[in-house]
């Protein structure tokens, strides 16, 4: 009995720590879609406007974005474990009241603290797979990690309309209790009691503020630009306002004892080319997610159901493949698979500047099938290369940093792309229309010339990524880090 005790529970903590920290990142995933499919019924039982409901959603995403880079620097701070249970506790107290409070002020109180407590788990993942797993499992372990994000968000909506059509729309919240229950059980029981340093430290006020009114400014900004589809003043404003902040804060960066973010992680090439890489590549990502559902609906004039369908192989080979690229990373140079990725997703980025009027759905579908094999051999290489030889108290800043770089592209994307769709369109109809494919001819027209434009600029973004990637393989033929200039973690 003894025996089996060990093998299964000593022998096997690596493992339920990896466990716990799927469920952490499973839980964010699947709540941002169970929300987004519940909000109409939400309007329907609460009698709030679905355009002031948005913002259930949209609140989320900004404090998540504001909150991660913090959430990352304090788990290397105060120990990544402290803060990641912490992240589960407030998500699921957080969860309780969105289902019970009354009222959308209490409502977008709650989901505030839920975001908070996401990046805290969003943040911390990656930094403490990577300090549990210091040999070949560790890329096996992140290229999980790729699989349970994308496919929470799929099962998000499946589970997300089950709940609503069953239960009404507070059981999308509320199916958090237990699930949230049993990973804090977990989360205290194995993951180590503290792995962060001993001495206090002053916390970066200064540079959190200035990170915030950066990342909202650059979020809100690019936000109204695809909704306004022009560069007013107000949008122009508060891009400004963003990227002032956003200076500001490497300035400060620089003098500060303890920094939110200290700059010499720039130092380190594999991190410095993981992000760029990453940036480059989700632009495909977002600006799809934005043009083929109006393409297939508003151009070709295939119902919901069938353009879900087109558009599934990208998340389901994704999930598959994933873990095993991660091993592969593991065994091979992690950036000569990141090239190979971003040149596949580039032919398909090629392909699609071909699209018709008329094109066949199954090339559409074709070509998710090919970027979701693209993306699985590009995450997770992407991750073990940023990871790679980083010291402990730099991981969960660059986990930090990994999270806010995929947000801050996919807002820019998905502006840029509803804002060059809808200058082509508009002349000859309504963007909206393109949702129901009600449009004229010659609107649809200039929605795939729009969207073929787009996949050009796209196709030129990626082979950016791959050159990049094949001169860092080979210049550094193994994704190895140089040592960096000791960064001081705590205060005088």
């Amino acid at each position: 009995m003894q025996g089996w005790w060990e093998r299964v529970w000593v022998g096997g903590r690596p493992w339920w720590i990896l466990a716990v920290v799927q469920f952490g990142n499973l839980m964010p995933s699947m709540d941002g879609s169970m929300v987004a499919i519940a909000l109409p019924s939400m309007a329907v039982g609460t009698g709030i406007p679905l355009s002031t409901l948005q913002w259930v959603a949209t609140i989320y995403y900004l404090v998540s974005a504001v909150v991660v880079l913090i959430a990352g620097r304090l788990g290397d701070l105060l120990g990544r474990s402290r803060v990641f249970t912490f992240g589960f506790v407030l998500f699921t107290a957080a969860s309780l009241g969105s289902a019970t409070v009354p009222g959308l002020p209490g409502l977008l109180a709650c989901r505030v603290l839920q975001a908070v407590g996401g990046a805290c788990l969003v943040a911390n993942g990656n930094a403490i797979i990577t300090s549990t797993f210091t040999d070949g499992r560790r890329g096996f372990a992140l290229g999980l990690n790729s699989t349970i994000l994308a496919g929470g968000v799929a099962l998000g909506f499946l589970v997300g309309g089950l709940l609503t059509d069953g239960f009404g729309w507070r059981s999308v919240f509320l199916v958090n209790l237990p699930v949230g229950a049993v990973a804090v059980a977990l989360a205290l029981r194995v993951l180590p009691a503290r792995n962060g340093p001993a001495k206090a430290f002053r916390f970066d006020w200064v540079g959190s503020a200035l990170l915030a009114l950066a990342v909202c400014g650059l979020l809100v900004g690019l936000q109204r630009l695809g909704a306004q589809r022009a560069a007013t003043a107000e949008v122009l404003g508060l891009l400004g306002g963003g990227a002032a902040a956003l200076l500001a804060l490497l300035a400060v960066e620089r003098r500060t004892e303890t920094p939110l973010l200290p700059l010499a992680v720039f130092g380190h090439r594999n991190v410095a080319v993981g992000l760029a890489a990453i940036a480059l590549f989700c632009s495909l990502l977002a600006a799809s997610g934005i043009l083929l559902p109006l393409y297939l609906q508003g151009v070709l004039g295939v119902g919901a159901a069938q353009a879900g369908l087109a558009l599934a192989p990208y998340s389901l080979t994704m999930c598959i493949l994933a873990p095993f690229s991660g091993i592969l990373a593991e065994k091979f140079n992690a950036a000569w698979m990141m090239a190979g990725g971003a040149v596949l997703a580039m032919a398909v980025s090629i392909g699609y500047v071909f699209l018709g009027v008329s094109a066949p759905l199954a090339a559409v579908a074709l070509g998710q099938l090919l970027i979701g094999l693209a993306a699985g051999v590009f995450f997770a290489p992407n991750r073990v290369l940023l990871f790679a030889g980083l010291p402990d108290g730099l991981l969960g800043v660059v986990s930090g940093l990994m999270q806010l770089t995929r947000q801050l592209t996919y807002a820019a994307a998905i502006a840029l792309s509803t804002l060059a769709v809808a200058v082509a369109v508009e002349p000859h109809g309504r963007l909206s229309d393109l949702s129901v494919g009600t449009v004229p001819p010659a609107a649809r027209v200039a929605m795939t010339e729009a969207m073929g434009a787009v996949y050009v600029v796209l196709a030129g973004l990626l082979a950016g990524a791959a050159v990049l990637c094949l001169w860092h393989a080979r210049t550094r033929r193994r994704a190895a880090a140089r040592p960096l200039t000791p960064v001081r973690e705590t205060s005088p």
